[in-house]
């Protein structure tokens, strides 16, 4: 399993992913500022991949921890272990540390963001995800990602990285996004505090098969 993992992800997770991270902790200082700090289980597919390839992280158990013991600038990821029942119990105290210590944080399924009411989260329908963003070569804009069971926090901002809406299209929305139906974000950056936000769990990308038909092979 460990080596199906490892191929998994050098073969078609590993531009996303590295784009995705180097999105959220680009930038970074050196030595122990490049040390990833993460929430999660210790069976997380997001955690486990990046031990298996030698990327710098230690896991912790909750998201107090994680952000405590980070280095100040070092990157935080806070993923969603209780999905799809249960949000990650975040509060504005937490998000007030991490900018103290201008931390660049990653949050998977929140239960609150800063500034922002959540609505509770709901499953999809019809919706799919779509790439809104030409950032993560070598997807491409108004591509369609394939997130089983997916379900997701209703978050509407400007210009999200990925959006879930109602599209035409098998691999692609040909129509693009409709700016006239509810178009939501699935992933996002908020402006002045370096973080980042998933409204679903994007760190189950093998035990859940998510699949971009030419970026994923399920086990």
């Amino acid at each position: 399993m460990k080596k199906i993992r490892s191929i998994i992800f050098h073969k078609f997770h590993y531009s996303f992913l590295i784009a995705l991270l180097t999105v959220i902790f680009g930038g970074c200082g050196t030595g122990g500022q490049n040390r990833i700090s993460l929430s999660c289980n210790v069976d997380n597919d997001l955690f486990l991949t990046l031990k298996e390839n030698k990327v710098p992280c230690v896991r912790y158990d909750t998201p107090e921890e994680a952000i405590k013991n980070a280095g100040e600038g070092s990157g935080v990821m806070i993923l969603a272990d209780g999905y799809p029942e249960k949000t990650i119990e975040m509060d504005v105290s937490l998000y007030d540390k991490a900018i103290t210590k201008k931390l660049r944080l990653y949050v998977e399924y929140p239960s609150c963001l800063p500034g922002q009411i959540l609505e509770s989260p709901r499953p999809t329908l019809l919706e799919r995800v779509v790439v809104s963003t030409d950032a993560f070569e070598p997807l491409t804009k108004m591509q369609i990602l394939v997130l089983h069971g997916c379900s997701f926090i209703p978050v509407s901002v400007k210009n999200p990285l990925l959006a879930v809406g109602k599209v035409a299209g098998f691999d692609r929305a040909v129509y693009g996004l409709d700016k006239d139906s509810d178009t939501l974000a699935i992933l996002f950056e908020q402006p002045g505090n370096r973080l980042m936000v998933s409204t679903t769990k994007l760190s189950q990308f093998i035990t859940a098969r998510y699949a971009p038909k030419e970026a994923i092979q399920t086990l």
